[in-house]
């Protein structure tokens, strides 16, 4: 028996004060709502990206369509899934230096290198620094722009 009871059903995603985070198409994630608004961006894509091109391998067109999820743990990686079965190249992105926090090291381990396997950009003990206009993407030491 208890006098009270609190249920605690998750938090504010966290959205850092970074140059860009406001932009359309970035999106956090935790209830319905929040993944209505993404599918509904997503259906307006289209099937080729447009403003990928050259940006592939030895400069080939690259037209396959990209997103980043910022932060791996359970909702990070639930979305990577979703991302992937529509077709899009995902990079998942982590402050930390493994992903799923809560797990023990080695168990993150095997779930990093199943994503790798699948073709996930994975890119742990980094964060994101910016959120540039389409083509102005880069990826370096001082954080994933």
């Amino acid at each position: 028996t208890y006098d009270h009871l609190i249920i605690a059903v998750g938090a504010e995603p966290m959205k850092p004060p970074i140059p860009g985070i406001d932009r359309p198409g970035l999106f956090a994630l935790r209830n319905l709502q929040d993944m209505d608004a993404i599918v509904e961006w997503i259906e307006k894509i289209p099937d080729e990206c447009t403003t990928c091109h050259g940006n592939g391998v030895n400069g080939e067109d690259d037209t396959k369509k990209h997103a980043v999820i910022a932060g791996a743990g359970f909702v990070g990686l639930e979305m990577m899934e979703q991302l992937m079965r529509r077709g899009f190249e995902v990079t998942v992105v982590e402050m930390l230096p493994q992903i799923l926090g809560p797990v023990d090291v080695e168990m993150a381990a095997i779930v990093e290198k199943d994503i790798i396997r699948k073709g996930v950009n994975l890119v742990t003990g980094d964060g994101i620094n910016a959120f540039l206009p389409n083509g102005d993407e880069t990826v370096n030491g001082g954080g994933v722009t």
